[in-house]
């Protein structure tokens, strides 16, 4: 929805301005969108170390810039990776995250799985711990 340009003219500066009010900065950035334009610019916030990187935002693009300075929270997509899959699916899914993280400091975040059946969120967790474990 932003250009660079806006966001750095509208939002950036009040992020700058909260990262340099408190003395060790901000430690943790969270966006639902698609925040592939501005990953230099937020990566700059004083303090940051860990990102949340949604479905929106290009996983590559990140790790290609970002990888060996910020964690990276990286969140699934309920549905398509865990709700609506069998447990090779997911299997899959979470193997190519891990193969396009390879090097980088990452957690896995299933997303908002509050209308997924308990038994598919059992089996994610299952498959998660066995896939992350098994590397």
């Amino acid at each position: 929805m932003f250009s660079p340009q806006m966001y750095e003219s509208f939002a950036h500066q009040y992020e700058r301005e909260l990262a340099n009010f408190y003395p060790k900065g901000i430690f943790y950035f969270h966006s639902c969108g698609n925040i592939t334009p501005f990953l230099g610019t937020i990566a700059a916030l004083r303090g940051l170390r860990r990102l949340h990187i949604s479905p929106a935002t290009d996983f590559e693009v990140a790790v290609h810039k970002l990888g060996g300075r910020l964690a990276f929270q990286k969140r699934m997509r309920p549905l398509d990776d865990l709700a609506l899959c069998d447990a090779r699916t997911m299997r899959l899914r979470i193997e190519e995250v891990l193969r396009g993280g390879r090097g980088t400091s990452m957690e896995l975040d299933p997303g908002p799985i509050l209308d997924a059946p308990l038994e598919k969120v059992k089996t994610w967790i299952d498959v998660a711990k066995k896939t992350i474990g098994s590397r």
